[in-house]
């Protein structure tokens, strides 16, 4: 199925976008969708599937206009990769499959032993970038925005902690999970800027080029709180395992600011804010045996560490 899958996309580009391609390899990574490399005309491509288990028609819509960013971002600056257009839409239908064609980028992953502080500037200097886009031409003034006050308090009703009996661990946690819920104020999104997310600013969707830095798959992208990109890069590069590294988040902050102001209090609430998003995603029971896969055991520590430090991050990161 993939090797015909690929050669209908391959006479598709051609027959569309006029250019020729060949297949080199399959691409490992993501989340249900396919990847290739394919080497062009126009250099290497990536011809990436976007699976129909993933995604339905309303969320295929979603995913078009943030690429739509991600294209408007590449005219200005070169800091993600270019995406080719066929008959003016990004995303193409072949026998029932959807695809989209973007330029190959060759860089490295970085996580925080690897990043250096250089790079976390550059970093920050991108992610303020992506987020003073002008989206008024694709987004209108109407979108609502998740409701993550909600989604915390429908989590908080499914975690009663006297009833977990299998873990430890999940229980003493989730005994903190509870009691940092109802600390948190009504008015904790009040006056939060909004606009362009990124929503899934972690190290596999980061590329570390010999001069800068590139900001791959826009899928999740969306209007919403922008200091979720910035609490996310925070944790992805900064924290060790025992402790946030303050050196390197201020370079981050620094590279950020170059681009968009942003005060000491918006750093330490992007923090509590990622906690609000991600507490009911990876502290869950089933996230609590030994076995998980690395990635999410990473994520499980980093909430976890929030909940244990949660009213101490000023003293922490000292900015």
């Amino acid at each position: 199925m993939s090797d015909s899958l690929i050669t209908s996309f391959i006479e598709d580009i051609q027959s569309h976008y006029n250019i020729k391609c060949s297949f080199q390899r399959e691409i490992t990574g993501g989340w249900k969708n396919k990847k290739w490399k394919a080497h062009s005309s126009f250099g290497d491509i990536v011809i990436k599937e976007l699976s129909d288990e993933r995604y339905n028609i309303s969320q295929i819509k979603r995913v078009e206009k943030a690429l739509m960013i991600q294209s408007k971002i590449y005219e200005n600056i070169k800091i993600v990769p270019r995406i080719f257009k066929a008959n003016k839409s990004i995303i193409q239908e072949k026998n029932k499959h959807k695809y989209m064609i973007m330029e190959y980028i060759d860089g490295e992953h970085r996580n925080t032993f690897s990043v250096n502080n250089h790079e976390l500037f550059l970093l920050g200097k991108a992610l303020a970038y992506i987020h003073s886009i002008d989206t008024r031409n694709i987004y209108s003034n109407s979108i609502i925005i998740d409701d993550h006050f909600g989604n915390l308090h429908r989590y908080s009703k499914s975690i009663d902690s006297s009833n977990v009996k299998h873990n430890t661990r999940f229980y003493e946690i989730s005994n903190r999970v509870e009691k940092i819920i109802k600390m948190i104020p009504q008015d904790f999104f009040y006056k939060l800027k909004t606009g362009f997310t990124h929503s899934d600013f972690t190290k596999d969707n980061i590329l570390f080029t010999d001069s800068n830095v590139k900001i791959l798959d826009f899928d999740r992208g969306r209007i919403g709180y922008q200091l979720q990109d910035v609490g996310r890069g925070i944790m992805t590069f900064t924290y060790d395992g025992t402790s946030i590294n303050k050196y390197k988040v201020k370079d981050f902050i620094k590279g950020y600011n170059t681009i968009i102001p942003i005060t000491k209090g918006e750093v330490y609430k992007s923090l509590r804010l990622i906690w609000v998003i991600e507490v009911t995603w990876w502290i869950q029971e089933r996230f609590f045996d030994e076995d998980i896969e690395e990635k999410l055991r990473d994520f499980r520590e980093e909430i976890i560490w929030l909940t244990n430090n949660w009213e101490s991050l000023e003293d922490i990161i000292d900015l």
